[in-house]
């Protein structure tokens, strides 16, 4: 594997004072962080690496995706399920309390001039990196249809946020308790069966999802990014913990953390 060193010169170590710290459903949180420099150096689908503890466990810091900035107020938010002992402790930080954050990290997603379509596909926490994007995406006067997937309604957050932006929201839950039953690509088949130029689909969400996802775009040739979501040691391309193969190729691969973590979906192979 070709050794990788970081391409992004803006990563610094921060100490971040926890502004807020609150649950917005049973087991999602969002934080907000002081920051001057984050908040006006982050990215839409740019992730930091968190350090939880100033203990031995958990040693590893956490990486997680940017939600939003607000760079007046020099602060930045981050979305994330509690789902072990990492985030359980993130959970609860209180206000005053300070944190180390590694960031900028990765790469952001392609909002470029000529993009006029913009169709998000996030299912759960997949929505963690959609705030920042849709947020910039409407500033630049881009169209943006919203799909939205979980098992239930429980795991569907920011709703009013997506809503005020304008953007054109659909839902689907598994179970059926809101919006479409079924799956959240299911409501992306009309849409991407209409060739037109200057659509682009960005999506997030489970490996699952995202491989039907990435199938759907290859098969009808519209243009897709993936945020992919994987384990990391050091979340800047030294440990290269984190690697993915390239589509189509069985002896080269891409790290998450130093290539992406946004990926044209014709480039790698979605991991299991």
């Amino acid at each position: 594997m070709t050794k990788h060193v970081s391409k992004n010169k803006n990563i610094r170590d921060n100490n971040c004072l926890v502004l807020k710290n609150a649950a917005l459903s049973k087991r999602t949180w969002r934080i907000r962080l002081e920051s001057a420099y984050l908040a006006q150096h982050l990215l839409p689908g740019q992730f930091v690496n968190v350090r939880i503890s100033n203990q031995v466990q958990p040693l590893l810091r956490r990486p997680l995706s940017i939600h939003f900035t607000n760079t007046d107020s020099g602060w930045f938010e981050l979305l994330y399920d509690v789902r072990g002992l990492g985030t359980d402790l993130l959970s609860q930080k209180k206000p005053g309390e300070s944190i180390s954050v590694l960031g900028p990290l990765g790469n952001s997603f392609d909002t470029a001039n000529d993009l006029s379509q913009a169709i998000l596909v996030a299912g759960g926490i997949g929505v963690a990196p959609f705030r920042l994007l849709l947020d910039s995406l409407v500033k630049k006067g881009v169209s943006v249809t919203f799909l939205y997937g979980g098992r239930t309604n429980t795991d569907l957050v920011c709703l009013d946020d997506i809503r005020q932006s304008g953007a054109k929201l659909q839902i689907a839950t598994e179970d059926g308790s809101a919006g479409y039953k079924g799956y959240v690509p299911d409501l992306l088949k009309p849409h991407i069966e209409q060739p037109a130029a200057g659509k682009r689909i960005f999506a997030c969400g489970p490996s699952a999802m995202l491989k039907v996802v990435q199938n759907m775009a290859v098969a009808h040739a519209v243009q897709a990014e993936l945020s992919l979501e994987a384990m990391m040691g050091c979340g800047f391309g030294i440990c290269v913990g984190c690697a993915v193969p390239e589509r189509g190729k069985s002896d080269a691969y891409k790290l998450v953390c130093q290539d992406g973590p946004i990926f044209q979906a014709e480039d790698v192979d979605v991991p299991d």
